[in-house]
C-alpha cells in the first residue's frame, strides 16, 4: 500500500500529504477507504447512467455495483493489473476482514484473514 512506484497508490499518498496527514498516519486504511469511495462514486455514475438522477434508488445502485467490470484502480487494489469486477452473486468489494486492536494508540493487526461472504450470501438469498 505504500509503493509510490504504483500510480494509483502514489496520487492517494500526494492527497493525503495535502490535506495535513503525517506520513504514519497513511495507513492500508487509509487506501482502502479511499478505494472503496472510488468505486462507490462509480457504482453511483453507473446507476444515473442508467435510470437517470431523478430515479435514483438504492437498488439502482446495488445494480451498478453489480455492473462493475474490469474497473481500473491503477494498482492499488490486490487484484490481477488492480482491476475490480464485480457481479449479480458478488455486487460488493470485501469479502472479509482483519481484526485489529490499538496498542500504544496504533492499530495492529491480531488475526488472520477473516472471510464472511457467508453473510452475503445470507442477505442476498444465494
Amino acid at each position: 500500500m505504500e509503493d509510490v512506484e504504483v500510480p494509483g497508490v502514489k496520487e492517494i499518498l500526494e492527497a493525503g500529504h495535502k490535506y495535513n496527514r503525517q506520513p504514519e498516519e497513511l495507513t492500508a486504511n487509509y487506501v482502502g477507504g479511499w478505494l472503496l469511495c472510488q468505486i462507490t462514486a462509480e457504482a453511483i455514475r453507473l446507476a444515473i447512467q442508467k435510470v437517470g438522477y431523478d430515479n435514483l434508488t438504492g437498488r439502482a445502485v446495488r445494480d451498478g455495483f453489480a455492473s462493475i467490470t474490469d474497473y481500473d484502480t491503477k494498482g492499488v487494489a490486490g487484484s490481477v493489473g488492480g482491476l475490480i469486477s464485480l457481479s449479480d452473486s458478488k455486487p460488493f468489494v470485501c469479502t472479509g476482514c482483519w481484526m485489529y486492536c490499538v496498542r500504544e494508540g496504533k492499530p495492529v493487526c491480531i488475526s488472520g484473514f477473516i472471510e464472511y461472504l457467508g453473510c452475503y450470501k445470507t442477505i442476498l438469498g444465494l
